[in-house]
């Protein structure tokens, strides 16, 4: 090779040493930028909602211990804890599709006595609201077995005070419906229809944190 074949080369090697720096720099960038977003995701509060039930207080509580707890759970109980309140049926596939997760979060929490899980189980066909609780209790057994769940507290609305409440507010029908409460009883977060656990898990761990 010849000394001017070798001169020839020396900026196809520049720009190839150019285009690795940049391709390193871009990479660099984007973790950084990834990095960011993650913080910031941790941090900001998730996006409050416009449903009518945001922001109410609930003032009329009156849940009855239905299979594995003996106290119910009233007002007074919602109160300096952090709440969410899971409605479901032992009829309906979507609530037995999304309560396992609920579960699952529970029980990684369970060391946060400022936090609790309410699991609430309704039947399809309730006149005026008021549950057949021996009926109810049967058949909500029998399907957490089927879906391996045990001990799990379990209550029913068995006056549908709670759900009448909420009604009045905003028309209560669609199952699963799941509320988060703040320590003060106020609704901030509200999921119709079945979610994965991350999206309650971080809207969970959000409410703690305010303290």
């Amino acid at each position: 090779m010849t000394q001017t074949d070798q001169h020839d080369l020396g900026p196809e090697r520049s720009g190839e040493k150019w285009i690795s720096t940049a391709v390193t720099a871009i990479l660099f960038a984007v973790l950084i930028g990834l990095c960011v977003i993650l913080v910031i995701r941790a941090i900001q509060p998730p996006a409050r909602q416009s449903h009518p039930w945001v922001g109410q207080k609930l003032a009329n509580v009156d849940l009855a211990p239905l299979l594995n707890v003996e106290q119910p759970i009233t007002t007074a109980s919602l109160q300096d804890k952090v709440t969410l309140i899971n409605y479901w049926g032992p009829w309906c596939p979507p609530c037995l599709m999304e309560l396992p997760g609920l579960v699952r979060l529970s029980r990684d929490l369970k060391e946060e006595t400022d936090f609790q899980f309410v699991a609430v189980s309704c039947s399809r066909d309730a006149k005026q609201g008021i549950e057949n609780q021996q009926q109810l209790a049967g058949d909500s057994a029998d399907i957490l077995e089927k879906i391996n769940i045990i001990g799990l507290p379990v209550y029913c609305d068995a006056r549908g005070v709670s759900r009448t409440e909420l009604n009045s507010i905003s028309q209560f029908g669609n199952y699963p419906t799941t509320l988060l409460l703040d320590r003060s009883g106020t609704v901030q977060r509200v999921w119709i229809g079945a979610f994965d656990m991350d999206v309650f898990r971080d809207a969970v761990e959000y409410e703690l944190g305010k303290g």
